[in-house]
């Protein structure tokens, strides 16, 4: 198999997407997929061009954990910070599949341990979705420490469901993010017993590993998305609904990895305790995390979403997210 080489992808991205996608995204199999559909074009210093495929969308609509993972990494590319602390998302417009996006990141504010930034993204010429988020570094934050909650307590990962196997063998082509992304589900969690079952439930709950489907180091950019990887629980409650996100807000507690290839000494020093890879886990390759996520909030089709990950070992918490949504029911159902 050939490839293109680094020099002519930029201009293959721009001229020739629309004439060979399979191609495109094939030809670069050196990557992960994680990375090569999310490759950057910089035009100027705050300024990019990128192009989602379609091997993380739902019914043909790209994940929007996807899409914000390429708002943070256009932002990390403009700042002299190292980790995003948090980052929000609205979601105005459908982002298409590969269409060109014109990506803007403007600098609001600054501190001497943070950067505001807005990430804008558009296209042809209508604006699909903003972002709002705050830039550190996280090795160098300091102070009061108290967490309350816990990690879930879950089985070994080879005694659970695979639950997103069950979902490719459902939804198919229509769930191409499944294809990606790998989560397993004790078979005590709602989710099991209830949509996984073909039932209704009154319980939106679930606890779970999830990953990469092939395995990959995780970083902070894949935080955002992994936070926004799997079903919402509120399936529980309508099995049959489409649940398109408004809002979508991430918060960076930990790093899950060590860049061991940065220059920066907070990078090279940092102290990182965690066993990413589950001893019991059936494949031991991948990096998996600990789940956490719930609904207890619906009100006229609004329903609001809690997320937690955990890292393998439970130990450390590395993000908890939010999101607001609305409850899609088709009328026949």
């Amino acid at each position: 198999m050939f490839s293109i080489s680094c020099r002519h992808m930029k201009k293959y991205l721009t001229n020739n997407v629309s004439k060979s996608k399979s191609f495109l995204f094939s030809s670069l199999s050196t990557s992960h997929n994680f990375d090569i559909d999310r490759e950057l074009i910089q035009k100027n210093e705050f300024e990019f061009t990128a192009i989602p495929s379609d091997r993380f969308s739902i019914k043909g609509a790209p994940n929007g954990g996807y899409l914000m993972s390429i708002a943070v990494k256009s932002a990390l590319k403009c700042v002299d910070k190292l980790d995003p602390l948090t980052f929000t998302a609205y979601y105005i417009n459908k982002t298409l599949e590969y269409i060109p996006i014109d990506i803007s990141v403007q600098i609001i504010g600054k501190s001497n341990s943070t950067t505001t930034v807005t990430v804008q993204r558009s296209q042809e010429g209508l604006l699909r979705c903003h972002f709002t988020g705050h830039i550190g570094t996280l090795s160098r934050m300091k102070g009061l420490t108290k967490i309350n909650k816990k990690a879930p307590i879950l089985p070994p990962v080879g005694e659970c469901i695979d639950a997103v196997g069950l979902m490719r063998k459902a939804l198919g082509s229509d769930m191409t993010i499944a294809n990606e992304i790998d989560y397993r589900l004790p078979k005590s969690c709602h989710f099991v017993s209830t949509t996984l079952d073909g039932k209704q439930g009154d319980i939106a709950s679930m606890n779970g590993w999830v990953g990469f489907n092939i395995p990959r180091n995780l970083c902070m950019e894949s935080l955002s998305f992994l936070s926004d990887a799997f079903p919402p629980p509120v399936l529980n409650f309508a099995r049959f609904g489409w649940v398109p996100t408004l809002e979508y807000t991430v918060h960076f507690w930990n790093r899950p990895i060590i860049h061991t290839d940065s220059n920066d000494s907070d990078y090279n020093n940092y102290n990182n305790h965690l066993s990413l890879t589950d001893n019991d886990s059936i494949d031991h390759k991948k990096s998996w995390l600990r789940l956490k996520a719930e609904t207890t909030y619906v009100q006229n089709s609004m329903c609001y979403l809690d997320n937690e990950l955990w890292s393998a070992d439970g130990e450390v918490l590395l993000t908890t997210s939010r999101q607001l949504a609305r409850v899609m029911i088709p009328i026949n159902k």
